[in-house]
């Protein structure tokens, strides 16, 4: 991944906010390089149930942008089922950490683009009421923005399945595989 050209998309391309291009632009300075590598040198990647990091710009961080293409990724997979799965809709949760809630609507716009019906808590709930609610409403998913144990300035983005647990292979990796065939994730904004 050429991190420097990533890095200039996120600085120049008008489909980015204001203060996603500005801090871009800081991190392409010289004296920001080992930075700009750390936060545009890779994508994001799933891990147990999820994605967790640090916070900021960058598509190896935690933002609206990389919350976007995971939940294109999770959208994908669910409009590859049938009408039945698409139509049981998703259920979308947050914690109280920065941003949670303003994430948790990202991906509820993403789903909701591809007319998948979305249940989004009205306030801050736990990770296991996600996967209860899951099961109330036989829904074919769930999401829960939460970093859990991490440090401030991480978040998280778990992904829970219609058996109400976290996902596990082969389903995982049928996400991962969608997040990295999309080419473009401007298109998302």
């Amino acid at each position: 991944m050429d991190y420097l050209k990533t890095a200039k998309i996120w600085a120049e391309n008008p489909c980015f906010d204001n203060e996603t291009q500005k801090e871009a632009r800081k991190l392409l300075k010289k004296q920001n390089r080992d930075l700009c590598k750390d936060s545009f040198g890779s994508i994001l990647e799933f891990g147990t149930g999820g994605l967790r990091g640090i916070m900021g710009v960058g598509t190896n961080r935690v933002n609206r942008y990389t919350i976007q293409t995971a939940t294109e990724g999770v959208a994908r997979i669910i409009m590859k089922k049938n009408l039945t799965a698409i139509s049981k809709g998703v259920v979308i949760g947050y914690d109280t950490r920065h941003f949670s809630f303003e994430f948790a609507k990202v991906a509820s716009e993403v789903l909701a683009g591809h007319g998948i019906p979305v249940f989004l808590f009205s306030e801050a709930s736990p990770t296991p009421l996600v996967s209860f609610e899951l099961l109330r409403r036989n829904a074919y998913a769930g999401i829960i923005i939460t970093a859990s144990h991490n440090p401030p300035e991480y978040n998280g983005y778990k992904v829970y399945w219609e058996n109400g647990g976290q996902i596990v292979p082969p389903i995982d990796v049928q996400i991962i595989n969608q997040i990295r065939n999309i080419k473009d994730s401007t298109k998302y904004q």
